[in-house]
């Protein structure tokens, strides 16, 4: 009889995959937006914490799960550009993290080697309301971008039963809309622009 025991066998990666991938960063930003302090790889004692901090499914927190070989915190949107660049040159798939909620671990895992792009500190949220745009980073929560809009509003777009409705609403486009501009627009570090109808 055959005894199968679950082992945790690390992805398949060519090794020279991840310095490729660090040195594509190095030279891919400027000096003066140096990405070096937002990178993260297994052997940084920070690693664990920031893989950690925005994990909203405890289940996918096994020692059987597929770990990223760096977690990118980008700091600017330079960083954006140059992680999907050398992610795309060295042959790592990247996942991004952002303001969204992830209940699928489809941000932190995946079955092929991977890098993470975690656009958490990019959460700048500017609102005009005079042309009713809102330009929304990736990293902003919509609680974040709800909170700017009443400071900058008199009067709130949200009434109190508008909030469960827009929340189902909200979960069908985060799952079948937005999570494709979440792939297509990180070269230009921006998210999406919001407009009041």
């Amino acid at each position: 009889s055959i005894i199968l025991l679950p082992f945790a066998w690390p992805l398949p990666v060519e090794p020279q995959a991840l310095d490729i991938f660090l040195q594509c960063l190095q030279n891919h930003t400027s000096p003066s937006n140096t990405i070096s302090e937002s990178i993260y790889t297994p052997n940084n004692s920070s690693f664990q914490s920031g893989l950690m901090a925005y994990v909203k499914n405890r289940r996918f927190l096994t020692f059987e799960t597929p770990k990223p070989l760096a977690i990118i915190a980008a700091k600017d949107e330079s960083h954006v550009q140059a992680t999907v660049l050398c992610a795309k040159y060295s042959g790592l798939e990247i996942r991004i993290r952002s303001g969204g909620h992830d209940y699928e671990a489809l941000s932190y895992t995946s079955t092929v080697p991977f890098a993470i792009l975690d656009l958490f500190n990019l959460r700048s949220i500017d609102i005009d309301i005079t042309n009713q745009t809102a330009w929304v980073q990736a990293g902003a929560t919509l609680g974040e971008l709800y909170y700017k809009i009443s400071k900058k509003k008199q009067t709130p777009w949200l009434s109190s039963w508008g909030l469960p409705y827009n929340w189902s609403w909200w979960a069908f486009c985060r799952r079948w809309v937005w999570e494709s501009d979440e792939k297509i627009r990180p070269l230009s570090g921006q998210c999406c622009r919001c407009t009041e109808s």
